[in-house]
């Protein structure tokens, strides 16, 4: 339990100083400790009250013109992505989650110099939604997705958090369809949420 309480409190610290890259850590940690599955369901539950709980701490700077899209964008995907993540082998979620960690990490260093037109914000966030429904990693492509718009600050977490909320609340769903949500599990996606 302290373990979880830890990495609850690391992802929510890393997601609310960037606007993403929590999910990442959050995934591939818990899959450390658990199968793929049960990572990428487990952190979907808590991810979605830690988004949930940042979109309330920033709603005054909501924009409904910059979030529609990315969070339109976002149901396909990640509806998707969690019922294709439910038909995979573990063997294989395993590779792809290391493989999204490892993306995002080298992706550090250039996620600043790459603009994208603004009408790319709908399709983008099918892509975001989609990988991290699958890996738990697409968190790492919302960001230079959302500053490519032109979107810093206050309002630019606002809007990851409205699109990362379609994202949770659809692997949720799309998780559940399949049979994944299994109540035993709750209390461990509670502590992850709280911390």
């Amino acid at each position: 339990m302290f373990l979880l309480a830890t990495l609850g409190a690391s992802a929510g610290l890393i997601t609310t100083l960037s606007g993403f890259g929590g999910g990442v850590f959050l995934v591939t940690c818990l899959a450390l400790l658990w199968d793929p599955l049960t990572a990428l369901t487990i952190s979907s539950l808590a991810l979605l009250v830690g988004n949930s709980q940042r979109l309330f701490l920033f709603r005054a700077s909501f924009d409904w013109r910059l979030s529609l899209p990315a969070i339109l964008g976002c149901i396909p995907g990640a509806l998707l992505g969690a019922l294709l993540a439910t038909a995979l082998p573990a063997s294989l979620l395993k590779v792809a989650i290391v493989s999204a960690t490892l993306a995002s990490l080298c992706w550090i260093p250039f996620r600043n110099k790459v603009t994208l037109p603004r009408w790319m914000l709908g399709p983008g966030s099918t892509v975001v939604a989609f990988l991290s429904a699958t890996t738990g990693g697409g968190g790492f492509l919302l960001g230079p997705l959302l500053m490519s718009t032109g979107a810093y600050g206050a309002r630019y977490l606002a809007a990851g958090a409205s699109a990362s909320i379609a994202v949770h609340t659809f692997r949720v769903i799309g998780y559940s369809a399949s049979g994944l949500i299994d109540p035993s599990r709750f209390g461990q996606a509670l502590l992850l949420a709280c911390c």
